[in-house]
């Protein structure tokens, strides 16, 4: 009866090692992630911001080179150049009509482009506003920030303009998103504060907490919050529709943080401009920083495509880069010449802190499960092996 309990113990100890094994070193399709990077065709073109086309293609903004740009999941690029010469175009971002819209700094204008490459320009109403960003608003129109005049614009897509005074003077507001309130929210770098908008030109500010903080971009996560990057706190804020803040510092020191986006897992993905690495926060404040293989690359902006995968440019190296998050157990290799491929800062986990193709709790578990099943062997062999 003894040897019947220990013989069926050590079974049980054996398909338990077995089943636990195998549910710890399956992979988890999520983890496998290379850093790609694509040569733009053309140096000096310094890229900055992006979103992700109608089209399937990440679109992108190069300012030094005075064009709109496209690049496809197989790292072909192509360039528009716009009409008005040397108009440091920023800040594409698909509009109601389905067309890259985008702001000229320099040009004083708003433009917008097809997929086909066609232009479209309108002149803001304020000379030398300084357009920095623009988003599609919740009544349709384009809303935009001027930080030189300080104010916020608005502009329908006939090209009618309407444009409101920040309350605060001098607030140099840079980022804006659209926000689920129905509300436009928005950066203000010198203001140090988060403000908002209605679509009747009703202003709100909010202070934020850390001062000098040089909030400059600003993103909406899928819970409503409003996520915002603090290039001289080297922090990454969060504030609620009610202006409740809460801030979480960069792991990095003097990252000098730039465009913020939310990606469709809920996390927040931003460019580290001056630490040369794409940072990933949580919505609880856990970070994660993924180096960029190219030293000085001087990230800008970043953007998810339909995949999942991040996208930023390189403002520094004139190239694109890929943050390829495979659905597979292991990293995918770059076949575009033009390209190298960075593994994953950290290999796969298993959940114990130890890479799946060498954690010691693999072989100890092995182990174990080899000499149970070798004395339930014995045992079994002993009980039932015919009497001399």
């Amino acid at each position: 009866m003894v040897r019947l309990r220990m013989l069926k113990t050590n079974i049980i100890f054996f398909i338990a090692s077995l089943l636990f094994t195998a549910f710890i070193t399956t992979p988890n399709v999520f983890a496998a992630i290379a850093i790609n990077e694509y040569p733009i065709p053309i140096s000096s073109d310094y890229p900055t911001d992006m979103t992700y086309g109608p089209n399937g293609n990440i679109w992108f903004t190069e300012s030094g080179s005075n064009e709109i740009a496209e690049i496809n999941s197989a790292g072909t690029i192509t360039e528009y150049t716009v009409p008005t010469s040397d108009s440091a175009p920023y800040s594409p971002v698909v509009g109601p009509n389905g067309n890259i819209w985008f702001v000229e700094y320099t040009g004083n204008k708003i433009g917008e482009v097809t997929t086909a490459g066609v232009f479209t320009e309108y002149t803001i109403p304020t000379s030398n506003s300084g357009s920095t960003y623009i988003t599609k608003g919740p009544n349709g129109n384009m809303w935009f920030t001027e930080m030189r005049s300080n104010k916020i614009g608005e502009v329908t897509p006939a090209g009618v303009f309407t444009e409101y005074a920040i309350p605060t003077s001098n607030s140099a507001p840079y980022g804006i998103a659209e926000g689920s309130d129905g509300n436009l929210w928005f950066a203000e770098q010198s203001g140090n504060k988060i403000g908002e908008v209605t679509t009747a030109g009703v202003f709100t500010e909010y202070a934020i907490p850390t001062s000098g903080s040089g909030a400059y971009s600003v993103a909406e996560d899928s819970n409503g919050n409003i996520w915002f990057d603090e290039q001289y706190g080297n922090k990454i804020g969060e504030v609620t529709t009610a202006g409740v803040f809460t801030e979480y510092t960069i792991p990095t020191t003097n990252s000098i943080p730039m465009d913020i986006q939310a990606d469709s897992n809920g996390n927040i993905w931003f460019t580290e401009h001056q630490g040369n690495k794409i940072g990933e926060v949580t919505t609880s404040g856990t970070f994660t920083e993924y180096a960029i293989p190219t030293s000085g690359s001087m990230p800008f902006g970043v953007a998810e495509d339909a995949s999942g995968n991040i996208w930023f440019t390189e403002s520094g190296s004139d190239k694109i880069g890929e943050i390829a998050i495979a659905p597979v157990s292991n990293p995918p290799v770059s076949t575009n010449s033009s390209s190298t491929t960075n593994p994953s800062p950290d290999p796969p986990d298993t959940g114990f802190g130890q890479p799946a193709s060498s954690s010691p709790l693999l072989i100890v578990l092995a182990a174990c499960a080899s000499v149970s099943f070798g004395a339930g062997l014995r045992l079994l062999y002993r009980q039932n092996r015919p009497s001399i």
